[in-house]
């Protein structure tokens, strides 16, 4: 990490160092074109000026006019170019605060995008790295159990297979988010209200039977959109809406059109979201109930990020809305 920052530095002083290249060569340039015009300038006024004066008053023909505008102009350029200097010294200090914040946002997106891949890299390597030792512990453990019967064998395998599906869940979800952010999506008019009716029905018989759907309308389309990630987003709202429900409560999806806009409502009943945490459930791996059993939920804190995904990629926005003890609504809003 030392190295990247390092690397960032050092590209940082360099783009810099360019920048205020460019800005002083157009200077200096300028600079040079202004002091010649301007001598020109004052020697052909002078030469204006004694031709009139040798016309209008010949006494003055004998005067050494030559050697004046010399003086003359000698002076004028003496002052152009002390005027000039300071002028590009200030140019130099200002060009070179600019160019460092220049360089500096130019270079931030990527510096973010790094520091967001590190995260996530290293994220994903602890969610990984978890269910390995688990798997590892759990077979070293029957190996060495001399005494082990056909029973333990076959519940530490069970075990490993909840393990293994484990991974092949957050492998299946990180390779669905590189996806989203890699892949071409294929665009076109989607009917939100079949696209639900189609998330719902992938739950079991069980979960669909505390799913109900209120619509606006038989039809209501999403002029550009892509039909599989809509499905997908779908199915991560209710799906994380079942998982943190109260016991005997229903998971309600509002769909509806209102004022231009297409609104896609999931909503549970439950202990509710804290406020501090609504600002961050959509960042990948943050999970707002620290101690909260991964067996049990089967939660990585991955769907959310992609469910935040999918709003950006189609243009829309996603509000929460929660009550403690009480009702939590996530809020899809499509132009």
């Amino acid at each position: 990490m030392y190295n990247i920052q390092k690397m960032f530095t050092s590209a940082t002083l360099k783009l810099t160092a360019w920048y205020l290249m460019i800005v002083m060569i157009i200077s200096l340039g300028f600079s040079g074109l202004l002091y010649i015009t301007s001598l020109g300038e004052v020697s052909e006024r002078f030469k204006n000026t004694e031709t009139r004066l040798n016309e209008t008053y010949p006494q003055f023909s004998s005067l050494d006019f030559d050697k004046f505008r010399e003086l003359q102009v000698k002076e004028a350029s003496e002052k152009l170019t002390t005027l000039l200097i300071y002028i590009n010294l200030i140019i130099l200090g200002i060009g070179g605060a600019a160019s460092y914040l220049w360089a500096r946002q130019t270079l931030r997106p990527i510096e973010e995008a790094h520091e967001l891949q590190s995260r996530f890299t290293s994220d994903a390597s602890h969610e990984l790295r978890t269910p390995l030792a688990v798997m590892k512990t759990e077979i070293e453990c029957i190996l060495r159990d001399k005494t082990a019967s056909k029973a333990d064998y076959k519940e530490t395998l069970t075990s490993q297979l909840e393990e293994v599906n484990r991974l092949a869940t957050l492998s299946n979800l990180l390779l669905k988010i590189a996806r989203l952010e890699t892949e071409e999506l294929t665009w076109g008019s989607v009917d939100i209200v079949e696209t639900t009716k189609r998330a719902v029905q992938s739950f079991s018989i069980d979960q669909q039977k505390i799913i109900k759907v209120n619509q606006s309308a038989k039809k209501i389309i999403l002029t550009r959109a892509n039909s599989e990630s809509i499905t997908e987003l779908i199915i991560i709202l209710i799906d994380n809406a079942l998982k943190y429900k109260s016991l005997n409560t229903n998971v309600e999806v509002t769909l509806k059109r209102a004022k231009g806009h297409v609104y896609c409502i999931v909503s549970n009943y439950g202990k509710g979201i804290k406020n501090e945490d609504i600002s961050h459930i959509f960042q990948r791996f943050y999970q707002a109930d620290k101690s909260r059993n991964k067996s049990i939920n089967k939660g990585y804190g991955l769907g959310l990020s992609l469910a935040y995904e999918i709003v950006q990629l189609h243009h829309g926005e996603i509000f929460v809305k929660s009550v403690k003890n009480g009702k939590t609504s996530f809020i899809i809003k499509f132009s």
